[in-house]
Protein backbone atom coordinates (compact mmCIF):
# COMPACT_ATOMS: atom_id res chain seq x y z
CA UNK A 1 0.00 0.00 0.00
CA UNK A 2 2.50 2.69 0.61
CA UNK A 3 4.30 1.81 -2.57
CA UNK A 4 0.85 2.28 -3.99
CA UNK A 5 -0.05 5.57 -2.32
CA UNK A 6 3.90 6.64 -2.69
CA UNK A 7 4.16 6.33 -6.53
CA UNK A 8 0.62 7.94 -6.82
CA UNK A 9 1.24 11.16 -5.10
CA UNK A 10 4.41 11.72 -7.74
CA UNK A 11 2.53 11.20 -10.66
CA UNK A 12 -0.69 13.14 -9.23
CA UNK A 13 0.84 16.63 -10.38
CA UNK A 14 1.42 15.94 -13.67
CA UNK A 15 -2.12 14.13 -14.30
CA UNK A 16 -4.12 17.26 -12.53
CA UNK A 17 -2.03 20.13 -14.00
CA UNK A 18 -4.52 20.78 -16.69
CA UNK A 19 -7.46 21.08 -14.37
CA UNK A 20 -4.33 22.68 -11.37
CA UNK A 21 -3.61 25.47 -14.35
CA UNK A 22 -6.94 26.47 -15.46
CA UNK A 23 -7.72 27.13 -11.28
CA UNK A 24 -4.70 28.95 -10.17
CA UNK A 25 -3.94 30.04 -13.65
CA UNK A 26 -0.36 28.79 -13.96
CA UNK A 27 1.24 28.72 -17.04
CA UNK A 28 4.16 25.78 -18.76
CA UNK A 29 6.81 26.90 -16.91
CA UNK A 30 5.34 26.72 -13.48
CA UNK A 31 4.85 22.95 -13.97
CA UNK A 32 8.52 22.53 -15.39
CA UNK A 33 10.00 24.21 -12.15
CA UNK A 34 7.55 22.08 -9.59
CA UNK A 35 8.19 18.96 -11.20
CA UNK A 36 12.01 19.89 -12.13
CA UNK A 37 12.51 20.14 -7.80
CA UNK A 38 10.76 16.07 -7.73
CA UNK A 39 13.13 15.18 -10.28
CA UNK A 40 16.24 17.22 -7.82
CA UNK A 41 15.07 16.02 -4.93
CA UNK A 42 14.65 12.47 -5.28
CA UNK A 43 17.94 12.19 -7.60
CA UNK A 44 20.13 14.39 -5.00
CA UNK A 45 18.56 12.72 -1.81
CA UNK A 46 19.48 9.29 -2.45
CA UNK A 47 22.36 9.52 -0.43
CA UNK A 48 21.12 10.78 2.69
CA UNK A 49 17.95 8.02 2.64
CA UNK A 50 20.98 5.33 2.68
CA UNK A 51 22.44 6.61 5.34
CA UNK A 52 19.10 6.67 7.15
CA UNK A 53 18.87 3.03 5.98
CA UNK A 54 22.20 2.32 7.16
CA UNK A 55 21.89 3.73 10.70
CA UNK A 56 18.37 5.25 11.41
CA UNK A 57 15.12 3.06 12.25
CA UNK A 58 13.51 2.76 9.24
CA UNK A 59 10.17 1.44 9.67
CA UNK A 60 9.48 5.23 11.31
CA UNK A 61 11.34 6.85 8.74
CA UNK A 62 9.19 5.05 6.06
CA UNK A 63 5.96 5.49 8.12
CA UNK A 64 6.83 9.13 8.78
CA UNK A 65 7.73 10.34 5.11
CA UNK A 66 5.50 7.78 3.14
CA UNK A 67 2.80 7.30 4.69
CA UNK A 68 2.13 10.46 7.50
CA UNK A 69 4.15 13.23 5.03
CA UNK A 70 1.12 12.68 3.04
CA UNK A 71 0.05 15.88 4.91
CA UNK A 72 1.63 17.71 2.35
CA UNK A 73 -0.13 16.28 -0.61
CA UNK A 74 -3.43 16.98 1.11
CA UNK A 75 -1.89 20.72 1.58
CA UNK A 76 -1.52 20.78 -2.33
CA UNK A 77 -4.95 20.29 -2.45
CA UNK A 78 -5.81 23.22 -0.79
CA UNK A 79 -3.33 25.59 -2.62
CA UNK A 80 -5.06 29.28 -3.47
CA UNK A 81 -2.11 30.10 -5.62
CA UNK A 82 1.59 29.21 -7.44
CA UNK A 83 3.16 29.87 -4.07
CA UNK A 84 1.55 28.00 -1.77
CA UNK A 85 1.57 25.04 -4.17
CA UNK A 86 4.94 25.30 -4.58
CA UNK A 87 6.37 25.32 -1.01
CA UNK A 88 3.46 22.40 -0.08
CA UNK A 89 4.85 20.14 -3.45
CA UNK A 90 8.16 20.70 -2.42
CA UNK A 91 8.11 19.56 0.62
CA UNK A 92 5.89 16.67 -0.26
CA UNK A 93 8.67 15.75 -2.36
CA UNK A 94 11.18 15.43 0.04
CA UNK A 95 9.15 12.36 1.26
CA UNK A 96 9.20 10.82 -2.03
CA UNK A 97 12.55 9.52 -2.66
CA UNK A 98 12.66 7.46 0.89
CA UNK A 99 10.42 4.35 -0.30
CA UNK A 100 12.80 3.04 -2.68
CA UNK A 101 16.22 3.20 -0.40
CA UNK A 102 14.41 2.56 2.75
CA UNK A 103 12.63 -1.06 1.25
CA UNK A 104 15.31 -1.84 -0.05
CA UNK A 105 16.94 -2.23 2.48
CA UNK A 106 14.64 -3.55 4.70
CA UNK A 107 13.35 -6.37 2.44
CA UNK A 108 16.96 -7.15 2.34
CA UNK A 109 17.96 -8.02 5.88
CA UNK A 110 14.13 -9.75 6.02
CA UNK A 111 14.11 -11.75 3.35
CA UNK A 112 17.32 -14.29 1.55
CA UNK A 113 18.29 -12.89 -2.24
CA UNK A 114 15.39 -14.92 -3.81
CA UNK A 115 12.66 -14.04 -1.76
CA UNK A 116 13.62 -10.12 -1.90
CA UNK A 117 13.31 -9.99 -5.71
CA UNK A 118 10.06 -11.70 -5.52
CA UNK A 119 9.17 -9.17 -2.97
CA UNK A 120 10.57 -6.05 -4.71
CA UNK A 121 8.99 -7.32 -7.92
CA UNK A 122 5.54 -6.89 -5.90
CA UNK A 123 6.34 -3.57 -4.67
CA UNK A 124 6.94 -2.00 -8.02
CA UNK A 125 3.46 -3.81 -9.47
CA UNK A 126 1.71 -2.09 -6.45
CA UNK A 127 3.86 0.96 -7.84
CA UNK A 128 2.91 0.93 -11.36
CA UNK A 129 -0.43 -0.28 -10.10
CA UNK A 130 -0.59 3.04 -7.89
CA UNK A 131 0.10 5.28 -10.93
CA UNK A 132 -2.64 3.56 -13.09
CA UNK A 133 -5.26 3.74 -10.67
CA UNK A 134 -4.33 7.59 -9.87
CA UNK A 135 -4.69 8.24 -13.47
CA UNK A 136 -8.33 6.82 -13.57
CA UNK A 137 -9.28 7.91 -10.41
CA UNK A 138 -8.35 12.04 -10.86
CA UNK A 139 -10.01 11.58 -14.11
CA UNK A 140 -12.85 10.66 -12.60
CA UNK A 141 -12.94 13.20 -9.94
CA UNK A 142 -11.98 15.81 -12.84
CA UNK A 143 -15.48 14.96 -14.35
CA UNK A 144 -17.73 14.91 -11.27
CA UNK A 145 -16.73 18.72 -10.30
CA UNK A 146 -13.81 21.90 -11.27
CA UNK A 147 -12.18 21.48 -8.52
CA UNK A 148 -12.01 17.77 -8.05
CA UNK A 149 -8.11 18.24 -8.75
CA UNK A 150 -8.27 19.37 -4.38
CA UNK A 151 -10.08 16.46 -3.94
CA UNK A 152 -7.94 14.86 -5.66
CA UNK A 153 -5.15 15.87 -3.57
CA UNK A 154 -6.87 15.78 -0.72
CA UNK A 155 -8.33 11.98 -0.68
CA UNK A 156 -4.34 10.88 -1.93
CA UNK A 157 -2.82 12.60 0.52
CA UNK A 158 -5.31 11.58 3.44
CA UNK A 159 -5.48 7.81 2.34
CA UNK A 160 -1.73 8.10 2.26
CA UNK A 161 -1.67 8.90 5.98
CA UNK A 162 -4.41 6.54 7.32
CA UNK A 163 -3.58 3.55 5.28
CA UNK A 164 -0.02 4.02 4.01
CA UNK A 165 1.48 5.75 7.31
CA UNK A 166 -0.81 3.43 9.71
CA UNK A 167 0.02 0.28 8.49
CA UNK A 168 3.87 1.34 7.90
CA UNK A 169 3.62 1.66 11.90
CA UNK A 170 1.54 -0.94 12.76
CA UNK A 171 2.25 -3.48 10.95
CA UNK A 172 6.30 -3.29 9.82
CA UNK A 173 9.04 -4.39 11.98
CA UNK A 174 12.46 -3.23 11.61
CA UNK A 175 14.30 -6.79 11.37
CA UNK A 176 18.02 -7.02 12.58
CA UNK A 177 20.51 -5.26 10.21
CA UNK A 178 22.74 -7.86 8.40
CA UNK A 179 26.12 -7.24 8.25
CA UNK A 180 27.85 -5.95 5.09
CA UNK A 181 30.98 -8.27 4.49
CA UNK A 182 32.52 -5.81 2.03
CA UNK A 183 32.46 -3.57 4.77
CA UNK A 184 31.30 -4.65 8.34
CA UNK A 185 31.61 -1.26 9.87
CA UNK A 186 28.79 0.20 7.29
CA UNK A 187 25.57 -1.49 9.40
CA UNK A 188 27.16 -1.21 12.79
CA UNK A 189 26.04 1.21 15.13
CA UNK A 190 28.74 4.04 16.24
CA UNK A 191 29.67 7.28 15.07
CA UNK A 192 27.85 8.75 11.99
CA UNK A 193 29.70 9.00 8.92
CA UNK A 194 30.28 12.34 7.40
CA UNK A 195 27.75 10.84 3.96
CA UNK A 196 28.59 13.67 1.87
CA UNK A 197 32.43 13.03 2.43
CA UNK A 198 31.81 9.32 1.50
CA UNK A 199 29.53 10.73 -1.75
CA UNK A 200 33.18 12.22 -2.95
CA UNK A 201 35.21 9.45 -1.50
CA UNK A 202 36.22 7.53 -4.73
CA UNK A 203 35.18 10.12 -6.93
CA UNK A 204 38.72 10.80 -8.87
CA UNK A 205 38.48 6.71 -9.24
CA UNK A 206 35.45 7.00 -11.07
CA UNK A 207 35.69 10.08 -12.91
CA UNK A 208 38.47 8.13 -14.51
CA UNK A 209 36.30 6.18 -16.28
CA UNK A 210 35.25 7.10 -19.52
CA UNK A 211 32.30 4.96 -19.89
CA UNK A 212 30.88 6.68 -16.63
CA UNK A 213 31.04 10.17 -18.54
CA UNK A 214 29.27 8.35 -21.48
CA UNK A 215 26.25 7.20 -19.05
CA UNK A 216 26.11 10.91 -17.67
CA UNK A 217 26.06 12.43 -21.52
CA UNK A 218 24.07 9.99 -23.75
CA UNK A 219 22.18 9.03 -20.25
CA UNK A 220 20.88 12.86 -20.00
CA UNK A 221 19.55 13.06 -23.44
CA UNK A 222 17.81 9.86 -22.61
CA UNK A 223 16.50 11.21 -19.09
CA UNK A 224 15.38 14.54 -20.92
CA UNK A 225 13.24 12.92 -23.24
CA UNK A 226 11.63 10.48 -20.36
CA UNK A 227 10.73 12.71 -17.78
CA UNK A 228 9.43 15.71 -20.55
CA UNK A 229 7.27 12.69 -21.66
CA UNK A 230 5.61 11.22 -18.35
CA UNK A 231 5.53 15.29 -16.99
CA UNK A 232 3.85 16.98 -20.11
CA UNK A 233 2.04 14.36 -21.60
CA UNK A 234 -1.47 14.77 -20.35
CA UNK A 235 -1.36 18.31 -20.73
CA UNK A 236 0.15 18.10 -24.16
CA UNK A 237 -2.69 15.58 -25.25
CA UNK A 238 -4.89 18.27 -23.97
CA UNK A 239 -3.60 21.75 -24.95
CA UNK A 240 -2.10 20.48 -28.84
CA UNK A 241 -4.01 17.01 -29.40
CA UNK A 242 -7.46 18.39 -27.55
CA UNK A 243 -7.89 15.07 -25.63
CA UNK A 244 -10.68 16.14 -22.94
CA UNK A 245 -8.90 15.97 -19.29
CA UNK A 246 -10.66 12.41 -18.71
CA UNK A 247 -9.34 11.18 -21.62
CA UNK A 248 -6.01 12.39 -21.74
CA UNK A 249 -5.17 10.32 -18.23
CA UNK A 250 -6.17 6.95 -19.44
CA UNK A 251 -3.68 7.40 -22.25
CA UNK A 252 -1.33 8.27 -19.74
CA UNK A 253 -1.87 5.39 -17.64
CA UNK A 254 -1.77 2.90 -20.62
CA UNK A 255 2.06 4.88 -21.59
CA UNK A 256 3.05 3.76 -17.96
CA UNK A 257 2.25 0.20 -17.79
CA UNK A 258 3.50 -0.12 -21.20
CA UNK A 259 7.26 1.30 -19.38
CA UNK A 260 7.12 -0.42 -17.24
CA UNK A 261 6.09 -3.76 -18.85
CA UNK A 262 8.79 -2.81 -21.58
CA UNK A 263 11.53 -1.76 -19.45
CA UNK A 264 11.13 -5.66 -17.84
CA UNK A 265 11.07 -6.88 -21.24
CA UNK A 266 13.97 -5.04 -22.14
CA UNK A 267 16.04 -6.43 -19.49
CA UNK A 268 15.45 -9.83 -20.25
CA UNK A 269 15.96 -9.28 -24.36
CA UNK A 270 19.35 -7.29 -23.86
CA UNK A 271 20.55 -10.43 -21.36
CA UNK A 272 20.01 -12.14 -24.53
CA UNK A 273 21.79 -10.53 -26.81
CA UNK A 274 24.57 -10.71 -24.41
CA UNK A 275 24.52 -14.05 -24.09
CA UNK A 276 24.75 -14.54 -28.09
CA UNK A 277 27.33 -10.62 -28.72
CA UNK A 278 29.18 -10.58 -24.97
CA UNK A 279 30.56 -7.27 -26.05
CA UNK A 280 27.92 -5.67 -28.24
CA UNK A 281 24.26 -7.31 -27.53
CA UNK A 282 22.91 -5.01 -24.48
CA UNK A 283 24.29 -1.96 -27.06
CA UNK A 284 22.88 -3.18 -29.59
CA UNK A 285 19.23 -4.11 -28.30
CA UNK A 286 19.22 -1.14 -26.67
CA UNK A 287 20.01 1.12 -29.81
CA UNK A 288 17.66 -0.87 -31.84
CA UNK A 289 14.67 -0.18 -29.24
CA UNK A 290 15.65 3.74 -29.64
CA UNK A 291 15.52 3.31 -33.32
CA UNK A 292 12.03 1.68 -33.58
CA UNK A 293 10.79 4.29 -31.00
CA UNK A 294 12.39 7.53 -32.86
CA UNK A 295 9.85 7.20 -36.02
CA UNK A 296 6.79 6.56 -34.42
CA UNK A 297 7.94 9.93 -31.63
CA UNK A 298 7.87 11.39 -34.43
CA UNK A 299 4.66 10.65 -36.10
CA UNK A 300 2.52 11.21 -32.08
CA UNK A 301 4.15 14.45 -31.61
CA UNK A 302 3.80 16.03 -35.13
CA UNK A 303 0.92 13.78 -37.21
CA UNK A 304 -1.43 11.18 -34.58
CA UNK A 305 -4.75 13.26 -34.09
CA UNK A 306 -7.17 10.17 -33.79
CA UNK A 307 -7.53 9.09 -29.76
CA UNK A 308 -7.21 5.56 -30.93
CA UNK A 309 -3.82 5.62 -33.10
CA UNK A 310 -2.64 8.66 -30.04
CA UNK A 311 -3.33 5.51 -28.05
CA UNK A 312 -1.42 2.84 -29.90
CA UNK A 313 1.71 5.15 -30.77
CA UNK A 314 1.75 6.34 -27.05
CA UNK A 315 1.85 2.74 -25.88
CA UNK A 316 4.41 1.68 -28.97
CA UNK A 317 6.53 4.51 -27.99
CA UNK A 318 6.34 4.10 -23.86
CA UNK A 319 7.47 0.29 -24.61
CA UNK A 320 11.01 1.12 -25.45
CA UNK A 321 11.42 4.27 -23.96
CA UNK A 322 12.62 3.04 -20.46
CA UNK A 323 15.12 0.37 -21.79
CA UNK A 324 17.97 2.65 -21.96
CA UNK A 325 18.57 2.19 -18.25
CA UNK A 326 17.38 -1.27 -17.51
CA UNK A 327 19.60 -2.89 -20.54
CA UNK A 328 22.70 -0.63 -20.73
CA UNK A 329 23.24 1.93 -17.64
CA UNK A 330 23.03 -0.36 -14.42
CA UNK A 331 24.29 -4.07 -16.40
CA UNK A 332 27.19 -2.28 -17.41
CA UNK A 333 28.30 -0.45 -14.31
CA UNK A 334 27.84 -3.73 -12.44
CA UNK A 335 30.06 -5.54 -15.16
CA UNK A 336 32.56 -3.21 -14.96
CA UNK A 337 33.22 -1.42 -11.18
CA UNK A 338 33.76 -3.05 -8.18
CA UNK A 339 30.88 -3.44 -5.94
CA UNK A 340 32.01 -0.82 -3.86
CA UNK A 341 32.32 1.86 -6.64
CA UNK A 342 28.79 1.42 -8.04
CA UNK A 343 26.76 2.78 -5.66
CA UNK A 344 28.76 5.91 -5.95
CA UNK A 345 29.05 5.96 -9.24
CA UNK A 346 25.69 5.37 -9.78
CA UNK A 347 24.58 8.51 -7.39
CA UNK A 348 27.02 10.62 -9.44
CA UNK A 349 25.95 9.63 -12.87
CA UNK A 350 21.81 9.97 -11.92
CA UNK A 351 22.71 13.38 -10.26
CA UNK A 352 24.07 14.84 -13.12
CA UNK A 353 21.06 13.31 -15.45
CA UNK A 354 18.51 15.01 -13.01
CA UNK A 355 20.39 18.19 -12.96
CA UNK A 356 20.67 18.48 -17.11
CA UNK A 357 16.88 16.82 -17.33
CA UNK A 358 15.50 19.41 -15.06
CA UNK A 359 17.68 22.16 -16.32
CA UNK A 360 16.37 21.54 -20.24
CA UNK A 361 13.02 21.16 -18.47
CA UNK A 362 12.49 24.73 -17.17
CA UNK A 363 14.30 26.34 -19.78
CA UNK A 364 11.87 24.77 -22.60
CA UNK A 365 8.44 25.46 -20.48
CA UNK A 366 9.48 28.96 -20.85
CA UNK A 367 10.24 28.43 -24.39
CA UNK A 368 6.72 27.25 -24.66
CA UNK A 369 4.64 29.61 -23.07
CA UNK A 370 6.47 32.00 -25.26
CA UNK A 371 6.15 29.53 -28.40
CA UNK A 372 3.77 26.62 -27.81
CA UNK A 373 4.22 23.23 -26.22
CA UNK A 374 4.57 21.19 -29.70
CA UNK A 375 7.65 23.04 -29.47
CA UNK A 376 9.04 21.87 -26.40
CA UNK A 377 8.07 18.73 -27.54
CA UNK A 378 9.76 18.70 -30.96
CA UNK A 379 12.93 19.41 -28.98
CA UNK A 380 12.84 17.62 -25.90
CA UNK A 381 10.97 14.67 -27.39
CA UNK A 382 12.40 14.18 -30.97
CA UNK A 383 15.62 16.31 -31.36
CA UNK A 384 16.69 15.13 -28.45
CA UNK A 385 15.92 11.05 -28.42
CA UNK A 386 17.87 11.49 -31.90
CA UNK A 387 21.11 12.90 -30.61
CA UNK A 388 20.92 10.26 -27.82
CA UNK A 389 20.18 7.24 -30.17
CA UNK A 390 23.32 8.93 -32.78
CA UNK A 391 25.28 9.22 -29.08
CA UNK A 392 24.30 5.29 -28.30
CA UNK A 393 27.28 4.47 -30.93
CA UNK A 394 30.33 5.60 -29.00
CA UNK A 395 29.32 2.09 -26.50
CA UNK A 396 30.31 0.05 -29.64
CA UNK A 397 34.08 1.67 -28.73
CA UNK A 398 34.21 2.32 -25.22
CA UNK A 399 32.76 -0.54 -23.93
CA UNK A 400 34.61 -3.19 -25.47
CA UNK A 401 37.98 -0.80 -24.07
CA UNK A 402 36.66 -0.86 -20.64
CA UNK A 403 36.29 -4.62 -20.72
CA UNK A 404 39.75 -4.78 -21.54
CA UNK A 405 41.01 -2.90 -19.05
CA UNK A 406 39.27 -4.62 -16.24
Amino acid sequence: MASFFNRAQEMALAILFPAVRDSLRLNYLSLGILESIRILLQAAGAPLWKLIADRGNRKWVLAAFAGFWGIWTVGCGLAGDFRQLLIARTIACLGFGCFIPLTISLVKDAFDDKQSERVLLVLDVGGILGMVVAAIVLAELLNITAIGWRYGFVILGSLSILVSGGALAILVENPRRQVDEENPAAKTPGRLPNWLKDQFTSLAEILKRPIVWLHAFQGSLVTITVNTLIIFSVTWLVDVKHLSQIDAPFVFAAMLVSMAVGGQIGGWLAGLAETRWPKIGRIAATQAAMLLALPVIYYLVLKANALPIIMLAAIFVAFFINWNRHCLQQPQLEALLRPALQNKATFWIELVQAVVSAAAIVAFSHYADNRNLTALMRILVIDVWAAALVITSAYYLIFPLEMRRK
